[in-house]
């Protein structure tokens, strides 16, 4: 080996090191409430890179598709996206902005033009970096943004207690061009009306069923957390040896903080009534 081909060599194995290293950083960042979690999904997401059928696109103009609230009958269905048979996903959660790839859409496996069976599993992961003073308040919006998205020849029917959805795509839409990355475009952009909210990115698994049980079983946990977190904020009750979710809260330490802050809150209204 000659020395250039050496120190071009170097060179390739200080950069190649370096990105590891950053992705690394990235994972075991503080991110709040869902730190676990999401330092699992960012890992998945490194896994699923490997896959040939792995690809990004960013959001923007380009992808946008005409929204319209559609009916679409089984006669008049081309694909089923989130059959809980073909394994099926949908989960929302947030962090800290800086940690959010703002505008990202990420698929690993077949779009809708690629698919060989009409019903295929579907894994949606949708990350918000945001700040704000009230989680409960958030997550309301989180879900109402969500649940806002309506597009002409799409239809989704959410199930949040089983972290699941089930989709149907119309023969028609796939004709005219529209794909996932529509679909995850607009997701982004309601997403991103919700106030406190400056990034957000959107994973799309349709590879197999054992991807998306794989993801499922890292949202569980996440469901856990929101559980939890819904008790405190609608029973203002703080006995944590008769809560269900005892155990959650000794893992998670923001839980903790949201408990002590309504704690005294509710502290605070029971002394101005004195």
């Amino acid at each position: 080996m000659n020395p250039q081909d050496s120190r071009q060599g170097n060179v390739r194995a200080i950069f190649e090191a370096r990105l590891v290293e950053n992705v690394r950083d990235r994972r075991v960042a503080k991110l709040g409430v869902f730190d676990d979690v999401l330092n699992q999904i960012f890992a998945i997401k490194e896994e699923l890179k490997r896959y040939p059928d792995f690809r990004v696109s960013k959001s923007g103009p380009e992808l946008f598709w005409e929204e319209e609230s559609t009916l679409i009958l089984e006669e008049e269905t081309a694909v089923e996206l989130g059959d809980p048979r073909a394994g099926s996903l949908m989960t929302l959660l947030w962090g800290d902005p800086s940690l959010i790839e703002d505008g990202t859409i990420a698929l690993a496996g077949p779009d809708l033009s690629e698919c060989t069976q009409r019903k295929i599993p579907f894994g949606l992961v949708i990350l918000a970096g945001a700040q704000f003073p009230d989680e409960y308040e958030f997550f309301r919006n989180l879900k109402d943004a969500f649940y806002a998205v309506k597009l002409k020849g799409f239809m989704a029917r959410m199930l949040p207690s089983r972290n699941t959805i089930w989709c149907r795509v119309s023969k028609d839409a796939i004709l005219q061009g529209f794909t996932l990355f529509h679909l995850g475009n607009a997701v982004i952009d309601s997403i991103k009306k919700v106030p406190g909210v400056s990034a957000a990115q959107v994973i799309m698994v349709t590879s197999t069923k054992e991807q998306v049980e794989k993801l499922k079983t890292v949202a569980e946990g996440a469901k856990r957390i929101v559980d939890a977190m819904v008790k405190m904020y609608s029973e203002l009750n703080f006995d944590c040896e008769s809560c269900d979710y005892r155990d959650v809260c000794e893992t998670v330490n923001e839980l903790k903080r949201i408990r002590d802050r309504l704690r005294k809150k509710v502290g605070d209204r029971q002394e101005d009534r004195r």
